[in-house]
């Protein structure tokens, strides 16, 4: 997708989001945990590279450096070295802060800043813009909320960029705005926005969760009448490969055997490989294809497989039978989930899930038993 007009001297933008440094699903094991965090790294150390590579000016990180607002001292090391080139190179980098009030010690962002490393921008507090000089182009950028309602730029060599994580502050933006990048989206994408260019640049971070778009960046261009160029770059290899089994692909062979065949050539190669296993499978079906084993030895090999459950049954027996002890698992874990919540109010969503949890396995014990 580009987005293309006659241009003289420009200057280039890096545009982030989503790279979640240090995430953790709770899906994984700690195997498959320690290869994922890896790929996590090595996609935001591949946005660096090429903003080294094509020479950029300006690199903006519209949110979701890390996973969390205090990462490991591991995580931030990382991001300090990739930094680190960037700043060696001449690369201005302002990240989005998503804390509302400025950042406790040990916050990743803010120790990147101490380090010079970075310029945050925050929605609240005394820094919640940033003005830079670069190639005679004087730019602000600034959260959202900082540019909210403000007039029109006077000056045509002041261009002004909103970082924006919330889709409900796109109103107020079309008109204070000359660009606006919103984080919050996995997917890449751009449009005209009233008087601004809306560039969403998609996530960086690989999913093993989620089926989304290929992870990736953007990259525009910039000269004093705004955005000349706008192009998106996905990243090679972290999206998974998806590979379905269904219960008629295994019954009548082995299925350790005929699931270890379809991956080989993955095995080793791919980064990250989603197994989906889709339909009626009976109990002992299900323990014959031994995913255990076939995860443990794609870890060693340093490929993550993870197991797409959504679409499967396991054929549990009669209705009337006693609830297995997983089920009882699932309706503690539920049950769990409910207690934890503080209140009622601020933490809806987790109850509701929950209780969807206990609705599901209900409704899976009544409705998948064999005739």
């Amino acid at each position: 997708m580009r987005f293309l007009r006659g241009s003289a001297e420009s200057i280039r933008a890096v545009l982030t989001a989503g790279s979640r440094i240090g995430d953790a699903p709770s899906s994984l094991n700690p195997e498959q945990l320690v290869i994922f965090q890896a790929h996590t790294r090595r996609s935001f150390a591949a946005v660096v590279d090429q903003a080294l590579a094509d020479d950029a000016d300006l690199l903006l990180i519209a949110g979701g450096l890390f996973a969390r607002s205090e990462p490991g001292l591991e995580d931030i090391r990382f991001a300090s070295q990739c930094l680190r080139r960037a700043r060696d190179a001449g690369i201005v980098v302002i990240a989005l802060d998503e804390a509302n009030e400025p950042a406790t010690d040990g916050a990743g962002i803010a120790f990147l800043e101490e380090l010079g490393l970075l310029a945050a921008v925050r929605p609240a507090g005394p820094m919640r813009t940033r003005t830079v000089q670069i190639a005679g182009l004087t730019l602000e950028i600034g959260a959202a909320s900082a540019l909210d309602h403000v007039e029109p730029a006077a000056d045509r060599g002041l261009l002004r960029i909103a970082l924006a994580v919330d889709t409900d502050e796109l109103e107020t933006l079309e008109t204070a705005a000359d660009v606006i990048v919103l984080g919050n989206r996995p997917d890449p994408g751009q449009r005209r926005l009233g008087d601004a260019f809306l560039v969403c640049p998609g996530w960086t971070a690989p999913s093993v969760t989620e089926r989304r778009a290929e992870a990736g960046f953007a990259i525009i261009d910039l000269d004093h009448e705004g955005v000349i160029g706008a192009e998106f770059r996905e990243l090679a290899g972290v999206a998974p490969v998806v590979v379905s089994f269904s219960a008629a692909d295994l019954v009548d062979r082995d299925p350790a055997a005929a699931i270890r065949e379809r991956l080989a050539t993955l095995i080793g190669e791919a980064p990250l490989v989603t197994l989906e296993l889709v339909g009626e499978f009976s109990r002992e079906l299900w323990h014959r294809c031994r995913i255990g084993d076939l995860s443990r030895r794609a870890s060693a090999a340093g490929t993550l497989v993870h197991v797409d459950l959504a679409q499967l049954r396991v054929l549990a027996g009669p209705a009337d039978a006693q609830p297995t002890r997983s089920f009882v698992v699932e309706v503690r874990r539920a049950a769990d989930q409910m207690n934890a919540a503080p209140d009622a109010d601020s933490d809806s969503e987790t109850i509701a899930r929950a209780r969807r949890a206990v609705v599901d396995g209900f409704r899976r014990r009544a409705g998948s038993h064999a005739a």
